[in-house]
């Protein structure tokens, strides 16, 4: 159970770190296409 849960926190890390690099990417865009 409990590597359950590890496993889990571990692909949500790995998606949250993904949706921050896709927005980073974003804002950089806006701000050099202003």
């Amino acid at each position: 159970m409990v590597e359950t849960l590890q496993k889990v926190e571990v692909v949500l890390d790995i998606q949250f770190s993904a949706v921050n690099c896709k927005n980073l990417l974003l804002h950089r865009l806006i701000l050099f296409a202003l």
